[in-house]
């Protein structure tokens, strides 16, 4: 595949993972939907499930997913899909396209070391900033907006469920090479658009979170308020109350992101500059 390949010539796959978080050496998979197409429109495969991740969900998952611990009860560990998905992007080349696709490659790629099996660099498509550039009027380029802005759109899916996901992530991608006012017909052109990600030849291993914040972890999944000294920002040193929400990891450092109470507004802390932290204590009646 190189950049005169054609698009019509390429198999695209859209993928979508459902998570308990944004850090995926910690935040299992919860639900994956694949729509494997051709650029016809023409669709050959699709594959969707829920995974068991063999611990609670979260509130704020349920809430956001409508995914809950009743769902997953006799499903599959998240093992068995990523197999399958591995299985089929081996086979035969595919360029994997998502909304934010580089989350979704972070979590494939991640589960597949995991299970101890090994996956080539992928190319992938950034449905996010080719919406950007073909979709001018959007009020915000969240997919479940620019899915209602679509011609043929009926309102019948259901934001941050994998397969719906995918299925208007793929409806997106085949909207934008269709209404560019750029040419979009050669890999070349995806990636002078700047839309196109290639792995590394090695590709990036995410780094596991420092053990020392397993608590921190734990306190987060069970969404308590947690207190710590945070060593950058204006307020250096002091002892800072966080309602944590999720982990991820960003040029090379892991971040907390929470709700700092008492500037009401949401923050993301780098972990090593946290230093000591501790559950918040309710106050006593």
């Amino acid at each position: 595949m190189n950049e005169s390949t054609h698009l019509r010539d390429i198999r695209w796959v859209s993928l979508d993972f459902e998570t308990l978080g944004l850090a995926p050496s910690i935040d299992p998979i919860i639900e994956i939907g694949a729509v494997f197409f051709r650029r016809s429109g023409i669709t050959t495969r699709t594959f969707g499930t829920l995974c068991n991740p063999e611990i609670p969900i979260p509130r704020r998952i349920q809430e956001l997913t409508g995914i809950d611990d009743s769902m997953l009860k006799g499903q599959p560990t998240p093992e068995e899909p990523i197999r399958r998905i591995v299985d089929w992007l081996t086979e035969e080349e595919h360029i994997i396209i998502a909304h934010g696709v580089s989350t979704d490659l972070a979590f494939l790629r991640e589960n597949v070391t995991q299970i101890g099996l090994e996956l080539p660099p992928m190319i992938a498509v950034d449905t996010l900033p080719l919406a950007r550039l073909t979709i001018q009027d959007a009020p915000d380029y969240k997919l479940e907006t620019l899915a209602t802005l679509l011609p043929g759109y009926d309102g019948n899916w259901q934001a941050h469920r994998a397969m719906d996901d995918a299925i208007q992530t793929r409806n997106l991608f085949l909207h934008c090479l269709k209404e560019s006012k750029r040419p979009l017909d050669t890999i070349g052109d995806l990636e002078q658009a700047k839309v196109l990600i290639r792995e590394p030849r090695v590709p990036v291993q995410v780094r596991p979170i420092p053990e020392r914040f397993d608590q921190l972890v734990s306190w987060t999944r069970q969404e308590n308020l947690v207190e710590f000294v945070y060593r950058a920002g204006t307020r250096k040193g002091e002892w800072r109350t966080v309602k944590p929400q999720t982990f991820f990891q960003r040029s090379g450092h892991h971040y907390l992101r929470g709700w700092c109470t008492r500037d009401e507004v949401g923050k993301d802390f780098r972990l090593d500059r946290i230093g000591n932290f501790r559950l918040k204590e309710e106050p006593s009646t």
